[in-house]
């Protein structure tokens, strides 16, 4: 038998013998209880029985882990390849997907700074979008005075 099995079993048996130590200290409180007794400390027995079984465990636990992986981001990082790492395919699913969400009919192909985007044909969407953007921009100019030093200006990108 292999050493990870034998350490499995043996945690399981200290498992079980913790859950009669359990067991054990709650029959022996609900006896003191109903025969009167004031000391409700519990016996030597069951505190070494638990103690014993939590030791026996944690020791079977950590032998029978087997191999640890290492946790290095360069370790990590040699299994993937580049195309791996900088892909984002949730971008994809989600682009995939969300063809099937909106007429094609909407939105029209466009170029900004080099890449290719979806412009809304929409009038009362680019009004939307417009006022959001100004509003947000009102807003951004406002912490930006607040927050800049006296002597220089507040730079924010016109649309």
């Amino acid at each position: 038998m292999s050493t990870r099995l034998v350490a499995q079993g043996i945690a399981v048996a200290a498992f079980v013998s913790m859950l009669h130590s359990g067991y054990s200290a709650r029959e022996y409180l609900l006896y003191s209880k109903s025969v009167g007794r004031q000391d409700l400390s519990l016996p030597i027995e069951i505190v070494l029985e638990c103690l014993v079984s939590l030791a026996v465990m944690t020791v079977a636990l950590v032998v029978g882990i087997g191999k640890l992986k290492p946790i290095s981001y360069e370790a990590e990082m040699k299994r993937y390849s580049i195309d791996g790492v900088f892909s984002r395919p949730s971008f994809q699913v989600f682009n995939h997907r969300g063809r099937y969400l909106r007429p094609l009919t909407l939105f029209e192909d466009r170029t900004a700074y080099g890449i290719p985007v979806k412009c809304s044909r929409h009038p009362e969407l680019n009004k939307y979008i417009l006022d959001v953007v100004s509003t947000i921009k009102v807003e951004l100019e406002k912490v930006c005075y607040r927050t800049r030093a006296p002597d220089t200006p507040c730079h924010l990108v016109d649309s």
